[in-house]
């Protein structure tokens, strides 16, 4: 898990958020961004040891 968010984080700050930047009312891309953002949330939540 920890590598699957390692690599969400790298594609939002590495690909989306320049383009967001550059075009930042385009609606695709800040859909995408919160989709990705939301999984990324997932993703950090299940990659923390259980604590049972």
């Amino acid at each position: 898990m920890a590598q699957i968010l390692g690599r969400l984080a790298r594609m939002i700050t590495g690909t989306l958020d320049p383009h967001l930047a550059r075009y930042p009312d385009d609606e695709w891309a800040q859909l995408v961004t919160d989709q990705l953002t939301g999984v990324r949330s997932t993703l950090a939540q299940l990659s923390k040891p259980s604590r049972s």
